[in-house]
This record gives structure tokens, C-alpha cells and sequence, in this order.
């Protein structure tokens, strides 16, 4: 990771209150808690003059370690950068003045707030200092860009003909984490049936070998009735099928052991 810790705020002119508070807040707060993090720290409008984003910009918002992103007066070009750290899945803290709104779409942000005066500015170092110590810890955080991202991948993985892969392997996932805890719980070939019951047989293996096992399924031959069959991936498989008598499902398992194929038991309620 870089050990970049990279500043983007509202710049304003020369002689502005804007730039006036800003680098006050920069130097009184921001950099001194960014250098005891250990990080180089680098002020986005000590690099680009006001109104403008240069790649150098646009490369600290893609590589640096951390970033701090005050929000104060919703200022574009900030909320420009900010959009490509999010997209970058980077560390971000973001800070902003009281009384700031901030849009719908970044408004369940954690966002540390400060009051615009010498206290406030002391009291903002103490919150700043752990929340940078807790985005450098943190896996890849979640933040809007991610999950309008993850959720445009999911709506054109189903609109089309495309490849489902993506869906198909969060689906086997999802099914191999139940059987997993399933099997913990209980691992059932039951010993007598009153009545005809339904199972969820979970197949896996070589192709060939599940192919096989659910044409003799399908056949009768091993003495239980096929309801559905979903394949799942080339080497996962799941069939649910009834079974008047628990002997019958004992056959399975062994046409299954001699195929090579793991087979999990479930019944159906």
C-alpha cells in the first residue's frame, strides 16, 4: 500500500475564506495526523490550481493509502474526486463543516463533522487520528460506486444471453455454504420411512460421472422417482427425488460411491 496520504477539499482563490479555511484546517489538523500515521501527505490544491484536476491528481486518488475528503460546500471538483477514489475501492475519511447536507447518495457515509474554529479544529484531530488508523486496517471498503457497480454486473448478467458465470459461481457458493453446515447439523440417510418421502440429493464430481448417476436416476433403475434436476457448474449438481423406503436411498449412495461422486442426503419437510 502507499504511503501516500493524500487531502482533497474545497480550494477557492488565493485570498478566499474558503482557501483560508481550508488550509488552516489542513495545517492545524489534517497533516499532523496523517504524518503520525506515518504517511506522506499531499494537498490536492498544492498540486492543481482551483477548478482544474490534473492526473497527478487523478493518480494520488488512485493509488494513495489513504485519503481525506473534506465535503464542506459540496465543492465539484471534491465530489468529482471523491466519485474516483470510491471507484478506486480505496480508504476514504471523510470530514465536513456542521451544517453540511450531504447528498442522498453518500448521506449514510460515516462522515466526521467539525466545528469551523479553533476547537472545533482540536477536537476534529482526536476522531481523525481513528478513523485513519481504521480505514489503513480495513479490507476494500463498500461505498456507492461499489455497489451501483455490483448491482449493474447482476441486472446485465440476467438481462442477456451473456455469460452467467459470475451469478452461477455466488449461487454455488451460497448452496455449498448450506449443505457445509447442513452436513454439520445432520448427515441423514434415515432408517425407516413410513411413507413415500422427498430428498435434495447434492451431487459432485467429474462430468462424466454425474451424468451418469442422474441417467440412472432417471432410468428407475436404483428404485426412486426424479422430480427436478438442476445442474449447477460442470461438476455440481442437485436432484430431488422420492423414496418410498430408506433402503432405496442407501442404493444411491452406493451407485454414487461407485461412480466417484460426493453425495449429501437431505429430506425435504
Amino acid at each position: 500500500m502507499s504511503n501516500i496520504g493524500f487531502v482533497i477539499a474545497p480550494i477557492g482563490s488565493h485570498d478566499s475564506t474558503v482557501r483560508r479555511s481550508t488550509e488552516g484546517l489542513v495545517g492545524a489538523a489534517v497533516r499532523p495526523v496523517l504524518e503520525a500515521c506515518g504517511l506522506e501527505v499531499v494537498v490536492a490544491h498544492e498540486i492543481a490550481a482551483p477548478g482544474s484536476i490534473t492526473q497527478q491528481v487523478i493518480e494520488h486518488l488512485l493509488t494513495a493509502g489513504v485519503v481525506v475528503a473534506n465535503l464542506t460546500g459540496l465543492n465539484p471538483n471534491v465530489m468529482y474526486e471523491l466519485a474516483v477514489r470510491h471507484a478506486a475501492r480505496k480508504p476514504v475519511v471523510l470530514i465536513a463543516a456542521v451544517g453540511t447536507e450531504l447528498p442522498f447518495d453518500i448521506a449514510d457515509e460515516r462522515a466526521l463533522f467539525y466545528v469551523d474554529d479553533m476547537a472545533g479544529v482540536a477536537e476534529l484531530k482526536e476522531q481523525l487520528a481513528a478513523s485513519v488508523k481504521v480505514a489503513l486496517l480495513q479490507p476494500p471498503p463498500v461505498n456507492p460506486v461499489y455497489r451501483a457497480a455490483q448491482a449493474e454486473l447482476i441486472r446485465s448478467l440476467e438481462a442477456g444471453p451473456g455469460d452467467g458465470s459470475y451469478v452461477i459461481d455466488q449461487l454455488t457458493r451460497l448452496t455449498d455454504r448450506v449443505a457445509e453446515l447442513s452436513r454439520l447439523l445432520r448427515r441423514v440417510v434415515p432408517a425407516e420411512m413410513s411413507a413415500p418421502a422427498t430428498h435434495h440429493l447434492r451431487l459432485s464430481g467429474a462430468r462424466a460421472a454425474l451424468d451418469a448417476l442422474v441417467a440412472q436416476l432417471r432410468s428407475g433403475m436404483l428404485g426412486v422417482q426424479v422430480v427436478q434436476v438442476q445442474r449447477y457448474t460442470h461438476d455440481s449438481a442437485a436432484v430431488n427425488v422420492t423414496a418410498a423406503k430408506a433402503a432405496l436411498l442407501h442404493r444411491v449412495s452406493a451407485a454414487a460411491a461407485d461412480l466417484g461422486v460426493g453425495l449429501d442426503v437431505f429430506p425435504l419437510v
